[in-house]
């Protein structure tokens, strides 16, 4: 589907939406960067939206989910998180957890 940029006239997706992944990152994280253009590519072929949740911008979500370590995805279904990755190390990793939370 798509990678989506988080924002406060979307942020009520991840309660709503059936289905979605939530990519907790932060612009000066070096492993976030290294990361985005899997995300990217990850976007393009699943058939769920990816969010890009900033921390600096939504510390609240980050402490809601309780994210300490970025990057994280956390997979909701309905609103309801899953179990959150953590520092992902390949595209691969992302591709057999997203199978297990579905």
């Amino acid at each position: 589907m798509s990678l989506i940029k988080l924002t406060s006239e979307n942020r009520s997706n991840i309660d709503t939406a059936p289905k979605l992944i939530a990519e907790f990152n932060a612009p000066w994280c070096m492993y976030c960067k290294r990361l985005s253009p899997v995300i990217t590519r990850l976007s393009e072929k699943l058939d769920t939206d990816i969010y890009s949740v900033d921390i600096d911008e939504f510390p609240d979500l980050a402490e809601k989910y309780k994210i300490d370590t970025i990057p994280s995805l956390l997979y909701f279904t309905d609103g309801v998180p899953g179990e959150v990755l953590v520092n992902p190390p390949s595209a691969q990793a992302i591709e057999q957890w997203i199978k297990s939370e579905e």
